[in-house]
């Protein structure tokens, strides 16, 4: 199966369940908030590419961190909006704390693959949690910012144009921060594609999403 494939559905995925949370509550959301920065500590080291262009495995994730932000913009205000950087930040860095005291822990010869395994992972893990720490405080920041910005000038009009335009701004902020940190060996012209794939990548995501922003709050009005 192409990764096109594996992108368009994890992504669906994703999406869906951000929509399934929203529904049972600010707890769940603030949830796959924290669930998806884990996943792009774990995966996001993994590069691959889609429609021929090099990117890394994380991006579906944390561009729902966003979409995700934007629904607790939505329904909850900025002050818990504000709160997802707090709870992401303290979560991740919990995160990579433990994952580094297990990697460096002494396995048993029996599991010798796996712990192998774990410390290819894991060893280049802590430079890509740190970097998706680092890019997400300052992104998710902005993002917020301009969200909210956009929805008091245009008097909670136009909600695809928040999403989108916060989005837009937010994740160029953020891949020039992650890809700068997580892969800075890289060669120079393969780390700008890499960035400007992954923004690209990103908003697209988030695109995807904002349908179901607005099914949300239609259901809202309705008290449905």
């Amino acid at each position: 199966m192409p990764n096109e494939v594996f992108f368009l559905f994890s992504a669906l995925v994703d999406i869906l369940f951000i929509w399934f949370a929203t529904r049972r509550g600010i707890e769940w959301l603030l949830g796959t908030v924290i669930v998806n920065l884990i996943l792009v500590g774990i995966f996001g080291a993994k590069l691959i590419t889609i429609f021929g262009l090099s990117t890394n495995a994380g991006n579906v994730f944390y561009a729902c961190v966003f979409l995700a932000t934007h629904f607790i913009l939505e329904r909850h205000g900025k002050q818990k909006g504000m709160k997802t950087i707090w709870y992401g930040g303290i979560f991740v860095l919990f995160f990579g704390v433990m994952s580094q005291l297990a990697t460096y822990s002494i396995g048993v010869s029996l599991s010798a693959g796996v712990n192998s395994a774990i410390f290819t992972l894991f060893s280049f893990s802590l430079r890509v949690t740190l970097a998706s720490l680092t890019a997400f405080i300052f992104a998710q920041y902005v993002n917020i910012s301009i969200y909210e910005w956009l929805k008091v000038e245009t008097h909670g009009k136009f909600l695809w144009l928040r999403s989108n335009g916060a989005s837009i701004i937010a994740q160029l902020v953020d891949s020039l921060l992650f890809f700068s940190i997580a892969f800075f060996d890289l060669p120079g012209p393969l780390l700008v594609q890499m960035i400007l794939v992954g923004w690209l990548v990103k908003t697209a995501v988030v695109s995807m999403g904002t349908p179901f922003l607005y099914i949300d709050a239609y259901l809202e009005r309705k008290k449905l």
